[in-house]
């Protein structure tokens, strides 16, 4: 975890460096004891009623929900909870 957390500091500090602290309107926070507090991944998937290529968007939002692609969403380094019943977490979750 402490990796992650050096790796996001350095991204936001590069960043800064970059692009001037005087045009930033954000700024990294941590709680008491350098705890980066909960992280909320939240993701989804939609065909638009617009869509002109509807029936490949919806074989490509299928495939996001497959078995074959929750097994990479469970194993993956992002700690996802996969949404398909039956499909085990990352141990690490």
């Amino acid at each position: 975890m402490a990796k992650s957390l050096d790796n996001l500091q350095t991204r936001g500090n590069c960043l800064r460096v970059e692009i001037g602290a005087h045009v930033m309107h954000s700024a990294l926070y941590y709680f008491p004891g350098h705890d980066p507090g909960p992280v909320v991944n939240i993701s989804g998937a939609a065909v638009l009623a617009s869509s002109s290529h509807r029936s490949q968007a919806m074989a490509f939002v299928r495939s996001l929900i497959s078995p074959a692609a929750e097994l990479i969403i469970a194993n993956g380094y992002d700690f996802e909870y996969p949404a398909r019943p039956g499909t085990r977490p990352n141990p690490q979750v």
